[in-house]
């Protein structure tokens, strides 16, 4: 069955983490940006918390 719209196929880990961060101004805010391990391919995430993600952020380095 072929799907209309970009294929989503790859979750990324945790050790392909190249940058984490929360928002300066409002910490609930959280965001990262991984690394394909094989291709030059990069993903951003980003996610709002209902308290800060400061620990988080922090955990992930």
């Amino acid at each position: 069955q072929q799907k209309n719209g970009p294929c989503h196929d790859y979750f990324y880990s945790l050790k392909n983490v190249s940058f984490c961060a929360f928002h300066p101004r409002d910490h609930r805010y959280l965001g990262f940006i991984t690394k394909h391990p094989t291709l030059q391919r990069f993903a951003c995430h980003v996610f709002i918390g209902q308290e800060s993600t400061r620990p988080v952020a922090e955990a992930v380095g």
